[in-house]
């Protein structure tokens, strides 16, 4: 998933559009293959773990023109409980009122909760569903529980990868 998310970030921020991505994989982060930067510092779950942190602190800002990225940081498997915190509520506002298009790249929906909780968060989702991998019903099923979530389901993306 982290290609296409990067992908996407670097299609928008081409254009002009202000963008951030935020790898909100705890778990296998792998967007630094995609996304090459310096030396990335404290990440998305150092932020969370340490409240001395502040969003610019994790922020790789201008990795391209209009594109800022905050990588997973630390690898931690118990991310759910990261990302429903209260901070995590207000790194993903502060995210979505400081650019104009903010992408967060999540582990996929049906091995952890961790992609519902970012979708609430945010308040919108692309499902992206893999060719040969995903069923229907359980696209269907994800984006009703996103629609309960509150959460508006932008899109549908089949990756043939």
């Amino acid at each position: 998933m982290s290609f296409l998310a990067s992908n996407l970030a670097i299609a928008m921020a081409t254009t002009g559009v202000r963008t951030r991505l935020v790898e909100a994989n705890l778990r296998r982060p792998d967007l630094s293959a995609a996304i090459l930067a310096p030396a990335p510092g404290p990440g998305l779950s150092d932020y969370l773990l340490d409240a001395e942190l502040n969003v610019p602190d994790v922020m790789n800002v201008e990795v391209l023109p209009n594109l800022d990225v905050v990588f997973a940081g630390a690898h931690y498997l118990e991310s759910a409980d990261l990302l429903v915190s209260e901070r995590f509520s207000r790194f993903a506002e502060a995210c979505l009122r400081d650019a104009d298009f903010t992408i967060f790249d999540t582990a996929p929906a049906n091995r952890a909760v961790d992609a519902r909780v970012v979708a609430k968060a945010s308040g919108y989702a692309l499902l992206v569903a893999r060719q040969g991998l995903s069923f229907f019903e359980d696209v269907q099923l994800l984006s009703e529980q996103l629609a309960q979530d509150g959460v508006t389901v932008v899109g549908t993306v089949l990756n043939r990868g």
